[in-house]
Protein backbone atom coordinates (compact mmCIF):
# COMPACT_ATOMS: atom_id res chain seq x y z
CA UNK A 1 0.00 0.00 0.00
CA UNK A 2 1.29 3.48 -0.64
CA UNK A 3 2.24 5.49 2.19
CA UNK A 4 0.81 9.19 0.61
CA UNK A 5 -2.75 9.99 1.15
CA UNK A 6 -3.19 12.80 -1.71
CA UNK A 7 -6.77 13.08 -0.78
CA UNK A 8 -9.35 14.12 -3.87
CA UNK A 9 -11.81 15.96 -1.49
CA UNK A 10 -8.92 17.81 -0.20
CA UNK A 11 -7.53 19.20 -3.75
CA UNK A 12 -10.88 19.92 -5.00
CA UNK A 13 -11.64 21.75 -2.06
CA UNK A 14 -8.21 23.72 -2.93
CA UNK A 15 -8.88 24.05 -6.45
CA UNK A 16 -12.34 26.08 -5.59
CA UNK A 17 -10.55 28.00 -2.40
CA UNK A 18 -7.93 29.21 -5.59
CA UNK A 19 -10.46 29.66 -8.17
CA UNK A 20 -8.07 27.51 -10.54
CA UNK A 21 -10.72 28.00 -13.84
CA UNK A 22 -9.30 31.70 -13.34
CA UNK A 23 -6.02 31.36 -12.71
CA UNK A 24 -4.21 27.79 -12.69
CA UNK A 25 -2.16 27.08 -15.82
CA UNK A 26 -2.78 24.33 -18.16
CA UNK A 27 -0.12 22.87 -17.08
CA UNK A 28 -1.68 21.56 -13.78
CA UNK A 29 -1.01 18.29 -12.75
CA UNK A 30 -3.19 15.33 -12.70
CA UNK A 31 -3.76 13.29 -10.11
CA UNK A 32 -3.20 9.81 -10.62
CA UNK A 33 -4.23 6.74 -9.50
CA UNK A 34 -1.51 6.52 -7.40
CA UNK A 35 -1.57 9.57 -5.24
CA UNK A 36 -4.94 9.31 -4.66
CA UNK A 37 -4.33 5.68 -2.63
CA UNK A 38 -5.64 5.94 0.84
CA UNK A 39 -3.31 4.17 3.50
CA UNK A 40 -5.54 1.96 5.86
CA UNK A 41 -4.33 1.44 8.99
CA UNK A 42 -3.90 -2.78 10.05
CA UNK A 43 -6.98 -3.84 11.30
CA UNK A 44 -4.71 -4.96 14.45
CA UNK A 45 -2.66 -1.80 15.10
CA UNK A 46 -2.94 -0.57 18.69
CA UNK A 47 -5.82 2.10 18.65
CA UNK A 48 -3.76 4.74 19.36
CA UNK A 49 -1.18 3.75 16.58
CA UNK A 50 -3.30 3.36 14.17
CA UNK A 51 -5.12 7.37 14.80
CA UNK A 52 -1.66 8.94 15.10
CA UNK A 53 -0.85 7.18 11.60
CA UNK A 54 -4.55 8.21 10.70
CA UNK A 55 -3.46 11.80 11.79
CA UNK A 56 -0.08 11.60 10.31
CA UNK A 57 -1.25 11.10 6.90
CA UNK A 58 -4.36 13.19 7.29
CA UNK A 59 -1.52 16.21 7.58
CA UNK A 60 0.83 14.90 5.10
CA UNK A 61 -2.13 14.85 2.64
CA UNK A 62 -3.10 18.15 3.37
CA UNK A 63 0.63 19.34 2.85
CA UNK A 64 0.57 17.36 -0.26
CA UNK A 65 -2.73 19.70 -1.61
CA UNK A 66 -1.45 22.62 -0.92
CA UNK A 67 1.87 22.25 -2.15
CA UNK A 68 -0.41 21.26 -5.39
CA UNK A 69 -2.50 24.74 -5.14
CA UNK A 70 1.26 26.93 -4.81
CA UNK A 71 2.65 25.21 -7.20
CA UNK A 72 -0.13 26.36 -9.80
CA UNK A 73 -0.49 29.77 -8.49
CA UNK A 74 0.53 32.48 -11.28
CA UNK A 75 -0.13 35.48 -8.19
CA UNK A 76 3.40 34.37 -6.00
CA UNK A 77 5.38 36.45 -8.99
CA UNK A 78 5.88 39.93 -9.29
CA UNK A 79 4.14 41.14 -11.29
CA UNK A 80 1.61 38.42 -10.92
CA UNK A 81 1.45 36.19 -13.70
CA UNK A 82 4.27 33.37 -13.36
CA UNK A 83 3.89 30.23 -11.37
CA UNK A 84 5.87 26.84 -10.80
CA UNK A 85 3.94 25.13 -13.58
CA UNK A 86 4.78 27.75 -16.16
CA UNK A 87 7.92 26.60 -16.32
CA UNK A 88 7.70 23.04 -15.21
CA UNK A 89 4.70 21.94 -17.54
CA UNK A 90 2.73 18.89 -16.10
CA UNK A 91 1.95 17.75 -19.81
CA UNK A 92 6.30 18.13 -20.77
CA UNK A 93 7.39 16.23 -17.48
CA UNK A 94 7.51 18.91 -15.28
CA UNK A 95 10.23 20.93 -17.98
CA UNK A 96 9.75 23.89 -20.27
CA UNK A 97 10.36 21.85 -23.80
CA UNK A 98 11.22 24.29 -26.77
CA UNK A 99 13.21 26.81 -25.24
CA UNK A 100 16.94 26.32 -24.18
CA UNK A 101 15.75 28.81 -21.33
CA UNK A 102 13.03 30.38 -19.85
CA UNK A 103 11.09 33.69 -19.91
CA UNK A 104 10.48 35.26 -16.78
CA UNK A 105 7.65 37.05 -15.22
CA UNK A 106 9.27 40.47 -16.61
CA UNK A 107 9.27 40.54 -20.11
CA UNK A 108 12.41 39.88 -22.06
CA UNK A 109 14.39 38.46 -18.64
CA UNK A 110 16.19 35.25 -19.19
CA UNK A 111 18.44 33.08 -17.36
CA UNK A 112 21.42 31.07 -18.65
CA UNK A 113 20.25 27.31 -18.08
CA UNK A 114 17.71 25.07 -19.87
CA UNK A 115 14.62 24.46 -17.26
CA UNK A 116 15.14 20.53 -16.28
CA UNK A 117 12.37 17.99 -15.35
CA UNK A 118 11.08 18.08 -11.90
CA UNK A 119 10.76 14.35 -12.55
CA UNK A 120 12.51 12.14 -10.31
CA UNK A 121 14.14 14.71 -9.00
CA UNK A 122 13.33 13.56 -5.30
CA UNK A 123 15.75 10.73 -5.44
CA UNK A 124 19.13 13.07 -6.10
CA UNK A 125 21.07 13.22 -2.66
CA UNK A 126 21.90 16.09 -0.96
CA UNK A 127 25.34 16.72 -2.27
CA UNK A 128 28.77 14.87 -1.67
CA UNK A 129 32.34 13.99 -2.85
CA UNK A 130 32.48 10.85 -4.74
CA UNK A 131 35.34 8.86 -2.59
CA UNK A 132 37.61 8.00 -5.80
CA UNK A 133 37.55 10.48 -7.83
CA UNK A 134 37.63 14.36 -7.86
CA UNK A 135 33.86 14.23 -8.76
CA UNK A 136 30.31 15.11 -6.96
CA UNK A 137 27.13 13.81 -6.71
CA UNK A 138 23.49 14.61 -6.37
CA UNK A 139 22.00 18.65 -4.88
CA UNK A 140 19.36 20.28 -7.19
CA UNK A 141 19.39 22.49 -9.92
CA UNK A 142 22.45 21.89 -12.22
CA UNK A 143 24.90 22.92 -10.38
CA UNK A 144 23.97 20.70 -7.24
CA UNK A 145 24.13 24.16 -4.80
CA UNK A 146 20.95 22.88 -2.57
CA UNK A 147 20.65 19.67 -1.17
CA UNK A 148 16.51 19.18 -0.96
CA UNK A 149 13.51 20.43 -2.92
CA UNK A 150 12.74 22.63 -0.42
CA UNK A 151 15.81 24.80 -0.46
CA UNK A 152 15.22 24.52 -4.34
CA UNK A 153 11.49 25.21 -4.30
CA UNK A 154 12.46 29.03 -2.89
CA UNK A 155 15.11 29.57 -5.56
CA UNK A 156 12.76 30.57 -8.50
CA UNK A 157 10.38 33.10 -6.36
CA UNK A 158 13.70 35.59 -5.86
CA UNK A 159 15.48 35.28 -8.45
CA UNK A 160 15.02 38.51 -10.45
CA UNK A 161 14.64 36.72 -13.86
CA UNK A 162 12.48 34.12 -12.90
CA UNK A 163 9.61 35.30 -10.63
CA UNK A 164 11.06 38.23 -9.13
CA UNK A 165 9.79 38.13 -5.93
CA UNK A 166 11.32 39.21 -2.32
CA UNK A 167 10.52 37.81 1.14
CA UNK A 168 8.09 40.49 2.00
CA UNK A 169 6.06 40.23 -0.95
CA UNK A 170 5.98 36.29 -1.40
CA UNK A 171 4.80 36.40 2.28
CA UNK A 172 1.67 38.82 1.87
CA UNK A 173 0.69 36.94 -1.21
CA UNK A 174 0.55 34.18 0.59
CA UNK A 175 -1.37 35.33 3.45
CA UNK A 176 -3.77 37.46 0.90
CA UNK A 177 -4.12 34.38 -1.25
CA UNK A 178 -7.82 32.64 -0.93
CA UNK A 179 -6.09 28.78 0.23
CA UNK A 180 -4.60 31.00 3.11
CA UNK A 181 -7.38 28.90 5.42
CA UNK A 182 -5.00 25.53 3.63
CA UNK A 183 -2.12 27.07 5.10
CA UNK A 184 -3.34 27.31 8.68
CA UNK A 185 -4.72 23.79 8.54
CA UNK A 186 -1.32 22.26 7.77
CA UNK A 187 1.10 24.42 9.40
CA UNK A 188 -1.13 25.99 12.62
CA UNK A 189 -2.57 29.68 12.46
CA UNK A 190 0.49 31.20 13.93
CA UNK A 191 2.45 30.40 10.52
CA UNK A 192 0.34 33.25 8.94
CA UNK A 193 1.67 36.39 10.88
CA UNK A 194 5.33 35.34 10.63
CA UNK A 195 7.05 35.75 7.67
CA UNK A 196 10.20 33.30 7.76
CA UNK A 197 7.89 30.85 9.19
CA UNK A 198 4.97 31.29 6.47
CA UNK A 199 7.71 31.45 3.47
CA UNK A 200 9.39 28.25 4.87
CA UNK A 201 5.64 26.34 4.78
CA UNK A 202 5.45 27.21 1.38
CA UNK A 203 8.54 25.82 0.50
CA UNK A 204 7.85 22.47 2.88
CA UNK A 205 4.44 22.01 0.97
CA UNK A 206 5.82 22.18 -2.97
CA UNK A 207 8.52 19.38 -1.22
CA UNK A 208 5.91 17.33 -0.14
CA UNK A 209 3.44 17.71 -3.38
CA UNK A 210 6.86 17.10 -5.41
CA UNK A 211 7.72 13.86 -3.44
CA UNK A 212 4.26 12.42 -4.68
CA UNK A 213 4.49 9.90 -7.38
CA UNK A 214 2.63 12.46 -9.64
CA UNK A 215 6.38 13.07 -9.90
CA UNK A 216 7.85 9.39 -10.09
CA UNK A 217 5.04 7.50 -11.74
CA UNK A 218 7.95 4.54 -12.90
CA UNK A 219 5.12 3.73 -15.70
CA UNK A 220 6.86 4.16 -18.85
CA UNK A 221 7.28 0.99 -21.59
CA UNK A 222 10.48 0.15 -20.11
CA UNK A 223 8.76 -0.66 -16.90
CA UNK A 224 6.40 -2.57 -18.40
CA UNK A 225 9.16 -4.41 -20.40
CA UNK A 226 10.88 -4.69 -17.41
CA UNK A 227 8.00 -7.18 -15.53
CA UNK A 228 7.56 -8.97 -19.16
CA UNK A 229 4.55 -7.26 -19.61
CA UNK A 230 5.17 -5.96 -22.54
CA UNK A 231 7.76 -6.57 -25.44
CA UNK A 232 9.99 -4.30 -27.32
CA UNK A 233 10.09 -3.38 -30.70
CA UNK A 234 13.31 -4.86 -32.55
CA UNK A 235 14.84 -1.51 -33.05
CA UNK A 236 13.92 -0.24 -29.42
CA UNK A 237 16.02 -3.71 -28.31
CA UNK A 238 18.70 -2.67 -30.23
CA UNK A 239 18.47 -0.04 -28.70
CA UNK A 240 18.88 -1.24 -25.28
CA UNK A 241 22.13 -3.54 -26.27
CA UNK A 242 23.96 -0.30 -27.74
CA UNK A 243 22.87 1.37 -24.46
CA UNK A 244 24.30 -0.69 -22.09
CA UNK A 245 26.99 -1.32 -24.25
CA UNK A 246 28.91 0.50 -27.40
CA UNK A 247 26.62 3.52 -26.44
CA UNK A 248 28.38 3.64 -23.22
CA UNK A 249 25.34 5.26 -21.96
CA UNK A 250 25.24 3.22 -18.84
CA UNK A 251 28.74 4.84 -17.56
CA UNK A 252 26.49 7.74 -16.45
CA UNK A 253 22.80 6.85 -17.32
CA UNK A 254 22.57 3.77 -15.31
CA UNK A 255 21.44 4.89 -11.64
CA UNK A 256 19.18 2.41 -8.62
CA UNK A 257 17.74 3.83 -5.22
CA UNK A 258 16.83 0.99 -4.15
CA UNK A 259 14.46 -1.00 -6.85
CA UNK A 260 13.90 1.99 -8.77
CA UNK A 261 15.80 2.90 -12.24
CA UNK A 262 16.26 6.49 -12.11
CA UNK A 263 18.97 6.28 -15.27
CA UNK A 264 21.21 8.44 -13.83
CA UNK A 265 23.84 8.61 -11.18
CA UNK A 266 23.48 12.06 -10.36
CA UNK A 267 27.05 12.27 -11.16
CA UNK A 268 28.84 16.11 -11.71
CA UNK A 269 30.99 15.71 -15.46
CA UNK A 270 32.23 17.97 -17.70
CA UNK A 271 31.08 16.29 -21.00
CA UNK A 272 32.83 19.68 -23.12
CA UNK A 273 29.30 20.75 -24.33
CA UNK A 274 29.89 23.78 -26.83
CA UNK A 275 28.48 27.10 -25.71
CA UNK A 276 24.76 27.97 -27.57
CA UNK A 277 25.35 30.77 -29.17
CA UNK A 278 21.88 31.50 -29.48
CA UNK A 279 21.37 31.77 -26.11
CA UNK A 280 18.86 34.75 -24.78
CA UNK A 281 21.52 35.49 -21.83
CA UNK A 282 24.19 36.86 -23.64
CA UNK A 283 22.01 39.74 -24.56
CA UNK A 284 20.60 40.18 -20.91
CA UNK A 285 21.59 43.94 -19.53
CA UNK A 286 25.59 43.64 -17.98
CA UNK A 287 22.98 44.42 -14.43
CA UNK A 288 22.25 40.38 -15.27
CA UNK A 289 25.35 39.58 -17.41
CA UNK A 290 28.46 41.52 -16.66
CA UNK A 291 30.54 39.26 -19.11
CA UNK A 292 27.94 40.12 -22.22
CA UNK A 293 29.17 37.65 -24.88
CA UNK A 294 31.93 36.68 -22.94
CA UNK A 295 30.31 34.44 -20.15
CA UNK A 296 31.49 30.94 -19.35
CA UNK A 297 29.08 29.23 -17.25
CA UNK A 298 31.44 27.34 -14.85
CA UNK A 299 28.67 24.81 -13.41
CA UNK A 300 29.37 23.35 -10.88
CA UNK A 301 32.27 25.05 -10.50
CA UNK A 302 30.02 28.19 -9.43
CA UNK A 303 28.26 26.44 -6.34
CA UNK A 304 28.48 28.14 -3.09
CA UNK A 305 29.16 24.60 -1.43
CA UNK A 306 32.60 23.93 -2.61
CA UNK A 307 36.29 25.47 -1.32
CA UNK A 308 37.90 27.84 -4.30
CA UNK A 309 40.17 25.04 -4.60
CA UNK A 310 37.13 22.60 -5.30
CA UNK A 311 35.50 25.05 -7.57
CA UNK A 312 38.81 24.82 -10.16
CA UNK A 313 38.67 21.00 -9.82
CA UNK A 314 34.70 21.25 -10.55
CA UNK A 315 34.22 23.86 -13.46
CA UNK A 316 32.52 23.26 -16.05
CA UNK A 317 30.87 20.24 -14.26
CA UNK A 318 26.94 19.69 -14.25
CA UNK A 319 24.76 17.22 -13.10
CA UNK A 320 23.78 14.23 -15.30
CA UNK A 321 19.87 14.23 -15.64
CA UNK A 322 17.92 11.54 -15.71
CA UNK A 323 16.86 9.95 -19.23
CA UNK A 324 13.55 9.32 -17.86
CA UNK A 325 10.86 11.09 -20.37
CA UNK A 326 13.74 12.29 -22.13
CA UNK A 327 12.27 12.22 -25.40
CA UNK A 328 9.71 15.41 -23.96
CA UNK A 329 12.20 17.76 -22.56
CA UNK A 330 14.35 19.26 -25.97
CA UNK A 331 16.15 20.99 -26.24
CA UNK A 332 19.15 19.03 -23.97
CA UNK A 333 22.39 19.87 -21.78
CA UNK A 334 22.65 22.71 -19.46
CA UNK A 335 22.28 25.85 -22.06
CA UNK A 336 19.78 23.90 -24.70
CA UNK A 337 22.73 23.89 -27.43
CA UNK A 338 21.30 20.56 -29.03
CA UNK A 339 17.34 20.58 -30.19
CA UNK A 340 16.81 16.95 -30.85
CA UNK A 341 17.51 13.41 -29.46
CA UNK A 342 19.12 12.33 -32.65
CA UNK A 343 21.56 15.62 -32.45
CA UNK A 344 22.85 14.76 -28.92
CA UNK A 345 23.85 11.09 -30.28
CA UNK A 346 25.61 12.42 -32.78
CA UNK A 347 27.49 14.77 -30.81
CA UNK A 348 29.19 12.21 -28.74
CA UNK A 349 29.79 10.42 -31.55
CA UNK A 350 31.47 13.03 -33.39
CA UNK A 351 32.31 15.13 -30.67
CA UNK A 352 35.04 17.82 -32.69
CA UNK A 353 32.58 18.53 -34.94
CA UNK A 354 30.66 20.86 -32.04
CA UNK A 355 33.43 22.01 -30.44
CA UNK A 356 35.21 24.19 -29.10
CA UNK A 357 33.65 23.65 -25.78
CA UNK A 358 32.28 25.91 -23.27
CA UNK A 359 34.52 25.10 -20.62
CA UNK A 360 37.98 23.14 -21.89
CA UNK A 361 38.80 22.29 -18.12
CA UNK A 362 37.98 18.81 -16.26
CA UNK A 363 36.74 16.76 -18.80
CA UNK A 364 35.15 13.98 -18.14
CA UNK A 365 37.23 10.21 -18.25
CA UNK A 366 34.13 9.01 -20.45
CA UNK A 367 35.25 11.64 -23.22
CA UNK A 368 38.35 10.48 -23.74
CA UNK A 369 36.94 9.61 -27.28
CA UNK A 370 33.71 9.72 -29.50
CA UNK A 371 31.36 6.85 -29.66
CA UNK A 372 31.51 4.72 -32.99
CA UNK A 373 28.50 3.45 -33.61
CA UNK A 374 26.38 2.75 -36.50
CA UNK A 375 23.87 4.97 -37.90
CA UNK A 376 21.31 2.15 -37.33
CA UNK A 377 21.89 1.88 -33.87
CA UNK A 378 22.29 5.59 -33.34
CA UNK A 379 18.57 5.08 -34.63
CA UNK A 380 18.32 2.14 -32.25
CA UNK A 381 19.86 4.52 -29.16
CA UNK A 382 16.98 7.34 -29.74
CA UNK A 383 14.21 4.74 -30.12
CA UNK A 384 14.92 3.10 -26.90
CA UNK A 385 15.26 6.30 -25.09
CA UNK A 386 11.97 7.03 -25.86
CA UNK A 387 10.38 3.93 -24.35
CA UNK A 388 11.50 5.59 -21.27
CA UNK A 389 8.50 8.09 -21.32
CA UNK A 390 6.21 7.78 -18.65
CA UNK A 391 2.49 7.25 -18.94
CA UNK A 392 2.36 3.89 -20.95
CA UNK A 393 -1.19 3.46 -22.80
CA UNK A 394 -1.53 0.22 -21.05
CA UNK A 395 -4.69 -1.69 -20.28
CA UNK A 396 -5.96 -1.55 -17.08
CA UNK A 397 -4.71 -4.79 -16.08
CA UNK A 398 -1.40 -4.32 -16.57
CA UNK A 399 -1.39 -1.30 -15.59
CA UNK A 400 -2.68 -3.25 -12.30
CA UNK A 401 0.05 -5.70 -12.40
CA UNK A 402 2.71 -3.04 -12.90
CA UNK A 403 1.06 -1.14 -9.74
CA UNK A 404 1.27 -4.44 -7.26
CA UNK A 405 4.58 -5.25 -8.53
CA UNK A 406 6.26 -1.94 -7.75
CA UNK A 407 4.19 -1.71 -4.44
CA UNK A 408 5.77 -4.83 -3.02
CA UNK A 409 9.32 -3.91 -3.47
CA UNK A 410 7.96 -0.31 -1.95
CA UNK A 411 8.85 1.88 -4.34
CA UNK A 412 6.82 4.67 -2.90
CA UNK A 413 7.67 4.03 1.10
Amino acid sequence: MLHIQYSAWLVCTAVALTGFSAVAQTSAPTVTEAATSQVVAPAAAEPQKAKALQLHNTLQSQKEALGAVIFNDVSLSSPAGQSCATCHNAASAFADPGKAVSEGVVKGAFGNRNVPTLKYAQYSPPLQKEEYADEWRGGQFWDGRVDSLKEQALGPFFNPVEMNSTPAKLAQALRSAAYAPLISAAYGKAVLTDEDALINAAADALEAFQKTPVFAPFDSKYDYYKIDLVKLSKLEERGEMVFNSGGMCIDCHLGRVGERQIFTRFVHHNILVPPNPELPFYQQPATVNPAGKAFVDAGTGNNPKLSEKEKLIAKGMFKTPTLRNIALTAPYMHNGVFKTLEEVVEYYTKMEKFWPPEVNENPSRLMSTSLSISEHDKKALVAFMKTLTDGYDAPPELKAKLRAHQESLGYWE
